[in-house]
């Protein structure tokens, strides 16, 4: 058991269920979001790629003059960078969801069943 064993076997099942049920939506939540995020960057890295195969540098700041399309070629190459944080951001936002998850079900379980004024 998770709980403390002075709070009873009926309250300690119920603060046991609690923290299991508040975990998994937490996890689930978080992962669903996380998974949504990734999909919308590489959905948006798909269509970039489309442009700049066209030869259409539009979108890039610098990327419409001579001199930005030089420069070009050298910010692209140093943004082999940006994978690696994006998955470190990816983890800690990852966290930060799931702990207002957990925070947010624990109110909502506590509204529902704190005992009602008369």
């Amino acid at each position: 058991m998770l709980a403390a064993p002075y709070l009873g076997t009926d309250m300690a099942d119920e603060i046991e269920t609690l923290i299991v049920w508040t975990t998994v939506f937490a996890t689930s939540l978080s992962f669903l979001i996380i998974l949504f995020q990734a999909l919308l960057t590489l959905r948006t890295y798909r269509i970039h790629m489309g442009y700049l195969r066209k030869g259409d540098y539009s979108f890039i700041p610098g990327g419409g003059t001579v001199a930005g399309r030089k420069k070009l070629r050298y910010d692209l190459t140093d943004t082999s960078g940006f994978v690696g944080f994006q998955v470190g951001y990816s983890f800690v936002g990852f966290f930060f969801i799931f702990i207002i998850a957990e925070l947010l079900m624990v109110l909502i379980w506590y509204h529902w069943t704190r005992p009602k004024r008369i």
